[in-house]
């Protein structure tokens, strides 16, 4: 399955929930599915989904879903610590794992070779996880999503990227914007 393919399927899903997406190509492809004032893209960050997501669910009642790329996570394994001893029950992280850097040119991560994330996050204490490897019971697998509790699931999705604009917000725009719907 495609990235865009999943994100389009998770936005009919999708209602009142603050998202968080990764910089590149997932944050755009997020944008030209679903653009609404409760996302919040992250235009230069690499790295930093996970730990805001946090602290926004740590702020709010609502669904706080972070849209978070492998490459992008590994760079900031200690957010999942942090995270398990926290385990906020309205945070679900979605890891989409093409085994790359899809968006800095497609140089493989560690997950291509001895880095498993889900196990990583039990490890961090986060245990409601799990790797979605086909598309078989996706809808079933979203669904649970919006269920109570810390989630965690691997996508793994192929490495391609749609062309697609890029967002036309000011990072100041996404942010004020956003922060109005936090509450």
């Amino acid at each position: 399955m495609e990235r865009f393919d999943f994100l389009k399927k998770l936005s009919e899903k999708v209602k009142e929930d603050l998202v968080i997406s990764p910089l590149g190509y997932t944050s755009r492809e997020w944008f030209g599915i679903k653009d609404r004032k409760e996302n919040f893209y992250f235009l230069g960050s690499m790295g930093m989904p996970i730990s805001f997501a946090l602290g926004v669910a740590m702020s709010t009642e609502k669904n706080v879903i972070a849209i978070e790329g492998d490459g992008s996570c590994l760079m900031n394994l200690g957010g999942l610590s942090t995270i398990g001893s926290l385990l906020p029950p309205n945070l679900k992280i979605l890891i989409i794992d093409n085994e790359s850097y899809g968006s800095t040119g497609g140089q493989p991560s560690a997950t291509s070779k001895n880095t498993n994330l889900e196990k990583v996050a039990e490890s961090c204490g986060i245990f409601d996880t799990k790797e979605i490897l086909n598309d078989s019971n996706l809808e079933n697998e979203i669904n649970e999503l919006f269920l109570p509790g810390t989630k965690f699931r691997v996508l793994k999705l192929s490495s391609s990227n749609s062309d697609i604009p890029r967002i036309d917000l000011s990072a100041n725009e996404i942010k004020q914007r956003f922060e109005r719907q936090v509450n």
